[in-house]
């Protein structure tokens, strides 16, 4: 059958602009991108490169309209206060376009927080699992991995910090279940970031 690409894309604005920090863009994007593949409005052909830069455009509006709407977590400044506390370096990496996650953490009052922050805009289509955007973070900020942690909440956050031998949490409200994190390697997943939060400070005394 015909795919109705008015419908899918209506559809994918909707959950774009109502989960876009909550839901990982890695398996919608690629509505976009099949859709500049095949040529559906009979355009030039043009690179992988340039169809995905379009593509990811596209997904990009809808991000930065989520980024307008997204609250922060329960517990993301405490946690935050207690990475800062013990002089411990904050990176994000991110599968979103990189002026939502920035305007975002602006409009949040956490930007300041983040020494690096790489996202879909920095590594293209090697995004989570690809090691790419852990790899670049780490290297931003002078990170070893034996010295470093990953939390995440999503299978492909875990899969992405252990292939690069970060330790690897996780943490639920997310795109994944906590079975489903530990199945993926995290050595352990929190309910909330107030409970990471406590975790930690406990770990750093």
């Amino acid at each position: 059958d015909a795919v109705d690409w008015r419908s899918a894309g209506i559809e994918v604005r909707r959950i774009l602009v109502e989960n876009s920090f909550e839901v990982s863009s890695l398996d919608l994007l690629p509505v976009s991108l099949l859709r500049e593949s095949v040529n559906f409005d009979r355009g030039p052909p043009g690179s992988r490169r340039e169809r995905w830069m379009r593509a990811s455009g596209r997904l990009c509006d809808f991000e930065e309209e989520g980024a307008e709407k997204a609250v922060a977590n329960e517990g993301c400044f405490e946690f935050l206060e207690v990475l800062r506390s013990n002089l411990i370096t904050a990176a994000v990496t991110s599968s979103n376009c990189r002026s939502a996650i920035i305007r975002c953490a602006e409009r949040l009052g956490m930007i300041n927080f983040f020494s690096s922050i790489v996202t879909r805009d920095e590594v293209l289509w090697e995004m989570k699992p690809n090691t790419k955007p852990i790899k670049m973070a780490m290297k931003s900020i002078g990170a070893r991995p034996e010295n470093t942690f990953g939390l995440g909440d999503s299978v492909v956050d875990i899969r992405a910090f252990s292939a690069c031998m970060v330790t690897p949490f996780g943490i639920t409200g997310g795109m994944s279940t906590s079975d489903e994190l530990y199945d993926a390697g995290a050595v352990k997943v929190f309910a909330s970031l107030k409970q990471a939060a406590d975790e930690f400070r406990s770990r750093t005394g």
